[in-house]
């Protein structure tokens, strides 16, 4: 029995219990419609198929949800169809009220309401859409409020999303002159808009702001240190499957593709979809590796209409000839810091006592260090950035906040707070107010680059190892629960004698794993991937090898069909390491099963290929 009254957070077995009880009055019908089965559930409520059939078999042994052989529209074959059971319908009923309750905000004919989202609901289906209450929550979860309703019955601008995993920024100022560039680049024959500037000046923040604004469709990718051209293909290739286009994300799904190849793909691309626009952050990260298929990318851009490219970076990088600026297909903007005015807005808006002429004299409208010195207005000013973090932010904390930004900078992606379990939710507080410590639409935990990279130079290489041994553990278990949908994954037996981490790694890992709160967190699970391949750079940097061939073999030999694509870069970035020749062909046995179960089979082939070259007499 489902019984979660008291969360405001909807489970995924209620999400799903919700929308079929949408379809009850479709039963009896020859024909019904494909969202009742399971890959219909699924690309609804945009939930791995998987996890969907976890819960639908949960739902059946609990008398919630039963399913029938049904005739399918449009397709040859009958299929299992899944309806609520009279206990589904009686459960349902709390369901709804709690759903029904939560605020919501519309746009309702240009103007802005808050309501809830039952009277959403009902707005939308007298304006003619077709939306069930479960699709009205999932535009709550997923922060894509306002829901925007227009007279004709669309949602005006259908289909405007930015596919990827980011925050859009809770507060943005100013920056007028730069919305106009981008509008005016939006518009323009041009395929593609560098934005480039100092770390902390906001150039995120800028391009989701305004292509939010603009209602446009695009997919977001942000660069790490271990993003090459095997991460950047399949980053862009789950952003076109999220679109749809299965057909065109399958030809980026070779292992060797070449820059070409790409380019034709993007060419499909742009003929299928049209006034799409792709932004590439942090390319500096990447130190130049992936510069090749990166100006593969902007040529796409400047060649194929309806398809541009807006490239993020604190440095202006090589591949980007200047004559391509005086042709007209790449428009430049130096991001600089915010004027007066905007100062002025963020002094009302925290309502602090400031004089906005002090704080551009003293940081330049640098929006990072006027937040700080916001944070900090009792303190003295300093005109130097990093000594005015150390003096001014990073002194006056205790040790236990100190130790928490440690932990946070080494991480260096979003975390949850069970990561900080030896520190107080104070402290965190305080950290959050100061502005050292940010949090996104899923509770999720991380620092700016900016401040990470201040705090890295001054941890100890003794106290840095430590962290990393805490935060190794983390990402360790937080994978394990993810993948293992419960404990069992992630039980000592399981560690022991399964992982056989070294043992100052041990030590942290069945202590972590049981304080993660987990909680079906969307957040964490649209991490998973990045955790894996971070997880496993980490490991190989450290000489731990071992634990990551372990892992990884853990998890595949695990899988279940759609979580392979995650495991499949970490796997072959592992094959490149000193692995001894037995396990590095277990390896890739392994990486080959994991593209036959996903239906990959024209990569299955040549990772066989690969171990018959290699291993020609066996072992």
């Amino acid at each position: 029995m489902i019984q979660r009254s008291k969360r405001s957070k909807v489970h995924s077995d209620e999400r799903i219990l919700l929308f079929l009880s949408e379809f009850s009055n479709k039963r009896d019908l020859w024909d019904v419609p494909k969202e009742v089965t399971q890959k219909g559930i699924s690309h609804k409520l945009d939930i791995l198929e998987n996890n969907v059939s976890r819960s639908l078999k949960r739902l059946q042994a609990d008398n919630m949800v039963e399913a029938e052989l049904k005739h399918i529209k449009g397709e040859k074959r009958r299929q299992r169809a899944y309806f609520l059971t009279p206990k589904g319908e009686e459960t349902i009923i709390e369901v709804k009220d709690r759903i029904s309750r939560m605020p919501l905000t519309i746009s309702l004919e240009g103007e802005l309401h808050r309501t809830n989202i039952e009277t959403a609901y009902r707005k939308a289906r007298e304006y003619g859409l077709n939306l069930t209450m479960a699709e009205v929550y999932q535009i709550k979860r997923n922060g894509e409020e306002p829901l925007m309703i227009s007279s004709d019955g669309m949602i005006m601008g259908e289909g405007a999303r930015i596919y990827g995993h980011y925050q859009l920024p809770d507060h943005f100022y100013g920056r007028e002159r730069e919305k106009a560039v981008i509008r005016d680049f939006i518009s323009s024959n041009a395929g593609v808009l560098l934005i480039w500037g100092l770390a902390g000046m906001g150039k995120t923040s800028l391009i989701l702001h305004s292509l939010t604004e603009n209602r446009v469709k695009g997919g977001y990718i942000c660069c790490e240190s271990w993003t090459d051209r095997v991460e950047l293909t399949n980053e862009i290739s789950s952003i076109i499957q999220d679109m749809g286009h299965f057909d065109i994300a399958e030809k980026l799904s070779d292992e060797d593709i070449s820059p070409g190849k790409l380019t034709r793909t993007m060419k499909d691309l742009s003929t299928s979809q049209k006034n799409l626009i792709f932004i590439i952050d942090d390319l500096q990260k990447t130190g130049g590796g992936i510069d090749i298929y990166m100006e593969a990318l902007s040529k796409s851009a400047m060649d194929f209409p309806g398809l541009k490219l807006v490239l993020l970076t604190r440095e202006r990088p090589q591949f980007l000839d200047p004559r391509y600026e005086l042709r007209g297909k790449l428009k430049t903007l130096e991001l600089g810091g915010l004027d007066e005015s905007a100062i002025k807005q963020m002094i009302r808006e925290k309502r602090v006592e400031a004089d906005p002429d002090i704080l551009m004299d003293i940081t330049k409208g640098h929006p990072l260090f006027i937040e700080l010195l916001m944070s900090a207005l009792d303190s003295g000013p300093s005109d130097r950035f990093h000594e005015f973090l150390d003096l001014e932010v990073i002194s006056p904390l205790s040790p236990r906040q100190k130790r928490a930004l440690e932990i946070s900078s080494i991480m260096g992606v979003p975390f949850h707070r069970s990561l900080l379990r030896g520190i107080k939710l104070e402290d965190i507080d305080v950290l959050k107010r100061k502005g050292l410590l940010r949090e996104d639409r899923y509770g999720l935990l991380w620092v700016h680059d900016l401040i990470a990279d201040h705090l890295m130079k001054g941890i100890p290489p003794e106290r840095r190892g430590e962290v990393k041994d805490e935060v190794i553990a983390y990402q360790t278990a937080v994978i394990l629960r993810i993948w293992g949908d419960g404990p069992d994954l992630c039980a000592t037996p399981v560690i022991k004698d399964e992982l056989k981490p070294p043992p100052e790694i041990e030590k942290h890992l069945v202590s972590t794993y049981l304080s993660i709160a987990y909680e079906d967190n969307p957040g964490l699970r649209g991490l998973l991937r990045r955790y894996i391949e971070s997880l496993t750079k980490r490991l190989l940097d450290v000489g731990s090898s071992e634990l990551a061939y372990n892992l990884l073999m853990l998890l595949s030999e695990t899988s279940l069909r759609g979580r392979g694509k995650t495991l499949t870069a970490s796997m072959m970035a592992l094959e490149r390491s000193h692995l001894p020749e037995k396990k590095r062909l277990h390896l890739i046995l392994n990486r080959a099963s994991l593209h036959s179960l996903e239906g990959e089979w024209h990569k299955a082939g040549p990772a066989l290929d690969l171990v018959e070259a290699t291993f020609p007499e066996g072992l």
